[in-house]
C-alpha cells in the first residue's frame, strides 16, 4: 500500500483509504466502500451523470422488499430478480431492463436480506440526475405505477374474500394461488362434477356399479 506526500495511505490509483480500504474524502468521510471499488476505481460520477431505479427493476405489482419471505424469483414477464426487485442473469449481476446490459456486478454489491443484492448507494439516494424528458423513462413509470395500483386492487378483493387470483401468479406477501382443487391449508377440496353436485353424493349407476366389482365379487357369481 502507498502513501501520499503527507504520509496518508491512498490505493494504486491515488484515492485516499481508511484502515477498511474504503475510498474516503479530506475528511475522513467514507465515500465508497471497498467492495463497491473495481480495479481499485470507483464507479464514475459526473454532473450530469443520470441514472433511475427503472432501469433495473423487475416488473412487478407490489414491492419486492415488502415481501416478509424475500423468495420473489421472477417477475411478471418471466426475467429473474433479486431480493429487491433489481433484474439480474444467471450470474446474479444486475442488468438493464432494455437489453440485459450489465450494469453493477454482483461483486459491488452490498448484502440485504441475506442475499447479495443492493447497488451502491449514490445511485438510490437520490442525488443523481434522474433522466430529463426521456419519454423511455415515462413509459417504464407508468408500467409499474399501473402494476403497483392492479396489484393493490387485487390484494384488496383478497382481503374482502374474493376468489380472485393474483396474476403475477403472487399476491403482496410472497404466496402462490393454491393449485386447484387444493383449500387454503393445503387439504384437497371435495371432487365436483359439471352441475356443482359432489361426486361423492351421486348415486353411481348400475353400469358403474358393474364396473367397480372385483374379481372375487365374479367368482361369488359362478
Amino acid at each position: 500500500m502507498s502513501c501520499d506526500n503527507k504520509g496518508r495511505k491512498v490505493n494504486s490509483k491515488g484515492y485516499l483509504l481508511d484502515e477498511r480500504g474504503n475510498i474516503i474524502d479530506k475528511n475522513d468521510e467514507i465515500i465508497w466502500r471497498s467492495h463497491e471499488l473495481m480495479y481499485n476505481e470507483p464507479p464514475k460520477i459526473f454532473p450530469f451523470t443520470e441514472f433511475s431505479i427503472n432501469w433495473i427493476k423487475g416488473h412487478l405489482d407490489h414491492e419486492a422488499t415488502q415481501n416478509p419471505r424475500h423468495d420473489n424469483e421472477f417477475d411478471l414477464d418471466g426475467h429473474r430478480i433479486n431480493v429487491m426487485g433489481y433484474r439480474i442473469d444467471h450470474l446474479d449481476n444486475v442488468v438493464d431492463v432494455f437489453h440485459d446490459n450489465i450494469l453493477f456486478k454482483k461483486e459491488i454489491l452490498s448484502v440485504q436480506f441475506r442475499q447479495v443484492s443492493e447497488i451502491p448507494k449514490i445511485f438510490t439516494n437520490g442525488k443523481l440526475r434522474p433522466p430529463q424528458n426521456c419519454e423511455i423513462e415515462k413509459e417504464l413509470k407508468i408500467k409499474h405505477e399501473l402494476a403497483m395500483e392492479r396489484g393493490k386492487r387485487q390484494l384488496l378483493d383478497g382481503m374482502n374474500g374474493s376468489d380472485m387470483e393474483y396474476s403475477s401468479g403472487s399476491n403482496m406477501f410472497g404466496k402462490r394461488p393454491n393449485k386447484m382443487g387444493q383449500k387454503a391449508g393445503g387439504s384437497l377440496a371435495r371432487l365436483q362434477n359439471g352441475s356443482g353436485q359432489y361426486v361423492a353424493d351421486v348415486p353411481m349407476s348400475a353400469e358403474q356399479r358393474t364396473m367397480l366389482r372385483s374379481p372375487l365379487d365374479y367368482a361369488d357369481d359362478a
